[in-house]
């Protein structure tokens, strides 16, 4: 009768992605094509040049977490074998693409429409890319990333399991160095979808036989030494549901709480230790429930989300919770406190605007906010700002802000822009600039202000 083995809870399974340590930025396509050309490569065109000075630099405590790449110097001829299969990859194709489109919206981008652009975009990107002004009137592009998933650039093939054992806490730098084959590790080609990885960190819990083990991960035959170093016939200690009155809370370090209550479980940022023998008292992935009702992810930061760890806990979790999104751009605009009818403009203690000077909105989640500025640093709204067709330096050379008084709407900012410079001539007034919804924001209540109850009525 076979015998059923479990994984062992010392055994390090590392994500990567080519052989680079996976994390958030090397998932999207997008992301990871420009980490690969402007950080992987120069770092490996660096140690192709110097070893030794990569060696001498992983020595240093004052260079960790520095671009240095903790390999020996026998190493060289795979880094280089690894930087020139990067270069032929698709990733490189597609992070060109993406600096072609830059440059191509900062020399051709005037303020006008951005339809005709799109004839120009990079082969690479056509159809993946919509073109847009950001919220200071620069031309800009989001990225349709559901798109690039089913792109050639998305390649799963490329991601792996690296397994290794731990036996104390130190732990090289991940993010600089790339993982060949050494003796005692071993590398499962499985992409990170695959319904392997959730056999392989089950077999904590759910023993099997290791014929079973070696067919579903594809183990080879080389690798059976090592491979079987990983595993155990000792099971491990079943966890202790709290049944307790009220509510626990189980710190497991930096971020990552467990709260549990009535059954319920909630885990947050989870960044884990492995359990192995030491004199330290603390928390690890032993002292997890069988079952996690809720992940709550905070923020997109290495400490706070670890693939790592994420993908070793993904069979027992129910749900797992993010913040939204920016939907494709970097900021999105806060909601207005107030708002005030067309006919009030902004105005200063003196009448007059204050030419290159907007005035921003308060945010709702920032209430010291002096309505200058939101104090959060999200961008709102604009509707006195110069206009998409002053955004650059040529159009506002040609067609200068200007500020005109209306008897009926006080003094509201007019861009001139809205007609060439010689139709502004002679006494003519462009119209005021509107929002959609026909209305600007309420002036802020400053304490030198000249505003008085009637004139905020």
């Amino acid at each position: 009768m076979s015998e059923d083995f479990y994984l062992r809870p010392n055994v390090v399974v590392e994500p990567l992605v080519h052989h680079w340590y996976a994390w958030s930025h090397l998932i999207p396509p997008a992301t990871a094509a420009r980490n690969a050309t402007d950080r992987h490569l120069r770092i490996m065109d660096s140690f192709i040049q110097s070893p030794a000075a990569h060696a001498a630099a992983v020595q240093n405590p004052k260079m960790l977490g520095g671009p240095f790449m903790d390999l020996p110097e026998r190493r060289l001829q795979d880094v280089k074998n690894l930087a020139v299969e990067t270069s032929k990859m698709p990733w490189f194709e597609l992070s060109r693409a993406i600096c072609e489109l830059d440059a191509m919206l900062c020399s051709h981008a005037e303020g006008y429409s951005l339809e005709p652009l799109y004839q120009q975009i990079p082969e690479p990107l056509q159809g993946y890319v919509e073109l847009v002004y950001d919220m200071h009137n620069h031309p800009s592009f989001r990225l349709i990333e559901p798109l690039l998933y089913k792109s050639p650039y998305y390649d799963p093939s490329v991601q792996s399991l690296m397994l290794s054992l731990i036996t104390g806490d130190d732990r090289p730098f991940v993010l600089s160095t790339p993982r060949f084959k050494e003796p005692g590790n071993v590398h499962l080609q499985i992409p990170f979808a695959s319904e392997q990885v959730d056999f392989l960190f089950r077999l904590k819990e759910n023993p099997a036989t290791y014929s079973a083990i070696k067919s579903t991960l594809s183990v080879a035959d080389e690798d059976d030494e090592a491979f079987r170093s990983f595993l155990t016939t000792t099971p491990a200690l079943p966890y202790q549901t709290y049944k307790g009155q009220g509510a626990r809370w189980r710190y497991f370090g930096h971020a990552c709480i467990l709260l549990e209550s009535a059954g319920t479980s909630i885990l947050t940022d989870p960044v884990l230790s492995y359990t192995y023998e030491n004199n330290i008292s603390r928390y690890t992935y032993k002292d997890l429930p069988e079952v996690i009702d809720c992940v709550l992810i905070t923020h997109n930061h290495q400490d706070h989300l670890l693939f790592e760890t994420m993908l070793q806990l993904r069979s027992r979790i129910k749900t797992v919770v993010v913040p939204r999104n920016a939907g494709g751009s970097l900021t999105r605009p806060c909601r207005w406190r107030t708002e005030r009818p067309i006919s009030r403009g902004p105005r200063t203690k003196r009448g007059s605007a204050r030419p290159g000077r907007s005035w921003r909105p308060r945010c709702k989640g920032c209430p010291s906010s002096n309505g200058w500025r939101s104090s959060c640093g999200r961008s709102t709204t604009l509707t006195t700002k110069r206009s998409a067709e002053a955004s650059t330096a040529r159009r506002r050379a040609r067609a200068p802000t200007s500020f005109r008084r209306s008897a009926r709407s006080g003094w509201a900012s007019t861009v001139a822009s809205f007609r060439p410079p010689e139709a502004s001539k002679g006494g003519h007034r462009p119209p005021v600039r509107q929002n959609v919804a026909g209305l600007v924001p309420r002036p802020p209540r400053r304490a030198d202000s000249a505003w008085s109850d009637r004139d905020e009525a």
